[in-house]
């Protein structure tokens, strides 16, 4: 099976060797200065990347700065996982902070406002999405680990048959919408790099609208939300270009909504995301945001929620889904999460502490 989401981690170290490279991007380069702040940073990757973290978070306390890891869902502080890393004094720390904002293109001189940026690092084929705010006592930050693999397939993703087929028959069709629901770390990304990677990208033009480009998609367009371009743009503009599938990142105004039902309507298969905690709350979502019931009835297709329940036997988080199927005048639930999860406990692949979160 796929690993999921950010479990797969990444098993390179990151050595002086590989840094030193003739493929280096310029986020390498940064990261391998020779400074306080690249060697910190360079030290907690490597120990992201070794203990599979989905998360960095570097926090900014009265007490110090803070280091941790977000592994399997858990919060887990530095110190306990690598402690021969020193995090040092006020200078370290303000040095860290410096070199993650410089790597991630932020702008230096501002350190009252809420900034966003990525950086990836070429030797070890992975990502990192910053989200960086200012506190109490200084910045904080949190960046999400993308290690780039090869793109799953759609039988690697522990899919019911059913379901594994139903996404087949959609996928194939010219028009119509696909939408996937689940809260941050549970695994949408990775189930619709695998709808993609089903897509025949040779005789179908794909082009995907992200925020930001999480990963490269061999065969894809890919198009970035910037600042001076919003959600309900971009797509306009994807739309433009003759497009016969178009990924959107996520439903997250009225106006993409719109957008994503006129792509449909006028011929175009769109695959997104929204947030919302089931399946049934995902119709709640579209009709908050202006969507009409014929809308929602002539253009959804397929509705999916997913969780990932950690399983301890096998040390990784394993994907759980729930589903409905458009029936013309209702959404029919094919498959619940508490279902699944019942499931896996049976076949001993959960424990009885995990399957109490989900069924109690």
């Amino acid at each position: 099976m796929h690993s999921f989401g950010n479990d797969r981690g990444c098993s390179m170290e990151i050595t002086g060797s590989k840094l030193n490279s003739k493929e280096l991007r310029s986020s390498d380069v940064l990261f391998s200065d020779g400074s306080i702040g690249a060697s910190l940073l360079r030290e907690i990757i490597e120990a992201s990347c070794k203990n599979k973290a989905s998360d960095i978070h570097v926090e900014k306390l009265n007490t110090g700065l803070r280091v941790r890891l977000r592994i399997h869902g858990q919060l887990k502080d530095l110190n306990q996982l690598a402690p021969q890393i020193d995090l040092g004094n006020d200078r370290n720390s303000r040095n860290l902070i410096i070199q993650i904002k410089k790597i991630a293109k932020m702008n230096l001189s501002v350190s009252d406002e809420v900034q966003d940026g990525s950086f990836g690092i070429n030797s070890i084929r992975a990502r990192f999405r910053v989200a960086l705010s200012p506190t109490l006592h200084g910045e904080s930050i949190v960046m999400r680990c993308i290690y780039e693999t090869d793109l799953p397939h759609l039988d690697e993703i522990n899919l019911p048959d059913s379901l594994n087929k139903k996404i087949r028959e959609i996928i194939t069709k010219s028009q119509g919408i696909i939408i996937i629901s689940g809260p941050t770390g549970s695994g949408k990304s990775t189930t619709m790099q695998a709808m993609i990677n089903s897509i025949d990208r040779t005789s179908r033009k794909v082009i995907s609208v992200e925020n930001p480009i999480e990963r490269e998609m061999p065969g894809v367009v890919q198009k970035e939300i910037t600042w001076k371009v919003n959600w309900a743009s971009a797509i306009k503009m994807a739309l433009r270009e003759d497009p016969d599938v178009i990924y959107i990142g996520e439903i997250r105004d009225p106006e993409s909504a719109m957008m994503a039902i006129e792509a449909s309507m006028t011929g175009h298969l769109v695959l997104t995301t929204v947030h919302a905690n089931s399946s049934l709350e995902i119709l709640e979502r579209l009709k908050s945001l202006g969507v009409s019931t014929y809308e929602i009835e002539k253009n959804i297709k397929l509705l999916l929620a997913q969780r990932l329940v950690f399983s301890e036997k096998r040390g990784e988080r394993i994907p759980c889904f729930e589903y409905r199927t458009n029936k013309g005048d209702q959404f029919e639930m094919e498959s619940s999460i508490q279902a699944e999860v019942l499931s896996l406990f049976n076949d001993g692949v959960i424990n009885e502490t995990e399957v109490k979160k989900w069924l109690i």
